[in-house]
């Protein structure tokens, strides 16, 4: 998962979030947005399942799954969006 969290590191993406940060008890808003984020590019390029990434960031998997269920829908209605998703897999792959 390391590329993946280069992403969120990386400044000119606009974030600035740690893995710790991640895996803190906070429920800020965007770190669950972040972490649903991770779970979505996770689940589309099989980096690793659901419940390590739950035990990673200290969360329950089911409600990791639930978050991506959010950008799955929100991706299906807004071409804006899925845009913006398909972005972070290309910023991915091409590392």
């Amino acid at each position: 998962m390391g590329g993946v969290f280069a992403g969120l590191q990386s400044p000119k993406k606009g974030y600035n979030i740690t893995p710790s940060a991640l895996a803190g008890p906070s429920r800020r808003r965007d770190l669950a947005q972040a972490r649903a984020l991770i779970g979505w590019l996770v689940l589309q390029t099989g980096a690793t399942t659901f419940a390590e990434m739950g035990a990673r960031f200290n969360r329950d998997a089911t409600t990791l799954s639930r978050q991506v269920g959010h950008i799955e829908l929100e991706s299906r209605s807004s071409a804006a969006y899925a845009k913006d998703l398909n972005s972070h897999i290309n910023a991915l792959t091409q590392d």
